[in-house]
């Protein structure tokens, strides 16, 4: 079986980007307060020792970027793929966004949602297992807390669901948010690493930094994912990856990341079952691009 779903790849868009640089070296002094984030997350899986009867693929990606006092621009990149070539398996992703501006009225929101669908029979008393590596990185940077918040997040999130039983079995996942915003109420960094006991991590690195104008996350990991089922097993892997960066003159922040919780896991297993007449060609991408 030779199968490949890519994301447009790579895909790039840029959005009054390449000037923007120049223009910002000629604005009056009012214009002084500028911004910029960088957000980054990427993953890839190799050596699974299963073959998937079926992958898919849903992209959404959402961008609005409007100045109406000042200049904002931003850079969207999306390097991803999920291939099934005779015995081999790959999944992995790329997604980069950067963004820059200053002003006093302006807005960008900058979300991209990545989901990786594979499923898998397992035979009674075999194995599945893959090694996996990622790394996630968030930097803010704003010169004025007031007048130029900015705020950036990450989730990648592996999920297991047996079909067969209706059940979630096991979650990786890696959560990363950091905002400059001066309110308590936004002001909320956070970053969370939790694992799977059928994972096994043989490296790990965390740099966090959060201060008041200047915030950074960075974190690599490598590792591999093993268990054993007893009983024919018919279950779908679900590799998610949100990323998202915001800046406006009013206060608000980057669609809070949901705390892993029941509610998260049913919306999961809900839309798994609706995909269960996947075909291993099918792809679906949805891309919405608003300026």
């Amino acid at each position: 079986m030779n199968t490949k779903i890519s994301i447009i790849y790579p895909l790039k868009w840029m959005i009054n980007y390449v000037t923007l640089p120049c223009l910002l070296m000629g604005l009056p002094p009012s214009y002084a307060a500028t911004f910029s984030t960088i957000s980054r997350t990427s993953f890839i899986a190799t050596n699974f020792n299963q073959i998937p009867q079926n992958v898919g693929t849903i992209l959404d990606v959402n961008a609005i970027n409007i100045a109406e006092v000042g200049l904002v621009g931003s850079s969207i990149e999306i390097d991803s793929v999920f291939a099934v070539e005779d015995s081999s398996v790959v999944a992995r992703s790329d997604i980069f966004i950067e963004t820059l501006g200053t002003g006093e009225i302006y807005q960008q929101n900058i979300n991209v949602y990545l989901t990786f669908l594979g499923q898998f029979f397992i035979p009674a008393n075999n194995f599945l297992s893959f090694d996996f590596q990622g790394s996630m990185s968030l930097f803010n940077l704003t010169n004025n807390l007031l007048l130029n918040p900015v705020s950036t997040s990450s989730y990648l999130n592996f999920l297991f669901y047996d079909i067969s039983n209706n059940q979630v079995l096991d979650v990786i996942e890696i959560v990363a948010a950091s905002n400059t915003n001066s309110k308590d109420d936004f002001n909320q960094d956070l970053f969370k690493f939790a694992q799977s006991p059928y994972t096994q991590l043989a490296e790990r690195q965390d740099f966090v930094v959060f201060e008041d104008n200047e915030e950074l996350v960075e974190t690599f990991f490598s590792g591999s994912y093993s268990r054993y089922f007893q009983q024919d097993t018919q279950l779908t892997l679900v590799i998610a990856s949100q990323s998202c960066n915001y800046a406006s003159n009013t206060l608000d922040v980057c669609v809070r990341v949901p705390e892993p919780s029941s509610n998260l896991m049913i919306f999961l297993s809900s839309f798994i079952i609706s995909i269960r007449g996947l075909t291993g060609r099918i792809m679906k991408q949805i891309i919405k691009f608003t300026i």
